[in-house]
């Protein structure tokens, strides 16, 4: 899956996750999504806003993950204590598995990685799986 990491403005992890599921820029998911308050997006919000640009998606009411398939988590945010974060998981039929998060890339953003990076953190915790039908 050939996906491109694209960053986040302050609180606008989910909308950059839709654009990078999406191929498009976060310039139109912004466009998309005028309603956007500028604080964040929870999961109806993000469902709505995969409706609006066309992208098939499921929303998943169990937690777990399949290999072969493109997914956007809700995980807990490494830089807003209590807060929530939107990340992109790519997990490989082959078993690997790519995390695209919003965050990577900022200096003084602490981020989710699948590799061993300065200010970068494993993935062990999710909730609200929502995966996009390629």
């Amino acid at each position: 899956m050939d996906i491109k990491l694209i960053n986040q403005n302050e609180a606008d992890c989910t909308m950059a996750c839709i654009a990078m599921v999406g191929r498009t820029t976060l310039s139109a998911v912004h466009k998309a999504f005028p309603e956007f308050d500028g604080i964040g997006c929870n999961t109806k919000d993000t469902v709505n806003i995969l409706d609006r640009l066309n992208i098939p998606h499921i929303l998943y009411a169990s937690d777990r993950l399949f290999f072969g398939r493109l997914y956007i988590l809700t995980v807990p945010s490494l830089n807003i204590l209590g807060g929530n974060h939107d990340i992109v998981v790519i997990n490989h039929s082959d078993g690997s598995t790519i995390i695209l998060d919003p965050n990577n890339g900022k200096d003084t953003k602490m981020y989710y990685s699948h590799l061993d990076e300065k200010n970068s953190a494993q993935l062990i915790s999710w909730s609200n799986p929502i995966e996009i039908i390629q």
